[in-house]
């Protein structure tokens, strides 16, 4: 008589599958507005080890972080805007239609739990609009380093950006040269309306 040949998974097999079944959908993204929440509704964000690391152990301040973190992202998008990889990655984004970038761009930013990102031009000024913002007035230097880190990588050019208009949950975002960006920057910085601050950039022809 021929014995029977049983497979058996070891228990801790079984307890560990039963774990991994019960937090299979626990963590829930949000593309539309760029958010990430694990289980407790608040929202979280991801981000690389090495990137991570730098900044704990105090080697990078956070606005050069989350510049490596912009730019990386904009990378990230020319491989999406150039899938065939024909074009170097700031070839690629300057190739790309303007609005088909910030697309692009927003999506890298939204996967990553950073908020939802737009644009808006006022005259000869272009806003980046963080809107819904995932952050409060407290993660303002990595929303400015974000920005830069991409906008650098896509024009190979050094720029700086300026919270313009700030609400609990919209950022606005100004970018230009450091001339520009420095002339305004007191108007901005004393609480002037937006408005008032792009009409006083166009008064000094500064875009």
């Amino acid at each position: 008589m021929r014995e029977k040949a049983y497979s058996r998974r070891p228990r801790s097999y079984l307890a560990m599958t039963a774990f991994s079944e019960s937090y299979r959908r626990a963590v829930r993204f949000d593309l539309d507005v760029g958010r990430i929440e694990v289980g407790d509704k608040r929202p979280h964000v991801l981000v690389p080890v090495e990137a991570l690391a730098s900044l704990v152990s105090g080697a990078v301040e956070i606005r050069a972080f989350a510049h490596g973190l912009g730019a990386a992202a904009a990378v990230r998008a020319a491989g999406k805007l150039d899938p065939s990889r024909s074009m170097p990655p700031r070839e690629a984004l300057r190739a790309a239609d303007p609005q088909l970038l910030v697309d692009r761009l927003g999506g890298e930013f939204a996967l990553f739990g950073f908020g939802n990102l737009r644009t808006e031009r006022w005259g000869q000024a272009l806003l980046f609009v963080f809107d819904p913002c995932i952050f409060d007035e407290r993660g303002d230097e990595l929303l400015l380093g974000l920005i830069e880190g991409a906008v650098s990588m896509a024009t190979d050019a050094p720029v700086q950006a300026l919270i313009v208009d700030r609400s609990p949950d919209v950022a606005r975002i100004l970018v230009g040269n450091e001339h520009a960006i420095e002339a305004v920057r007191p108007l901005a910085e004393s609480g002037e309306i937006f408005t008032e601050v792009i009409r006083a950039l166009h008064g000094e022809r500064l875009v």
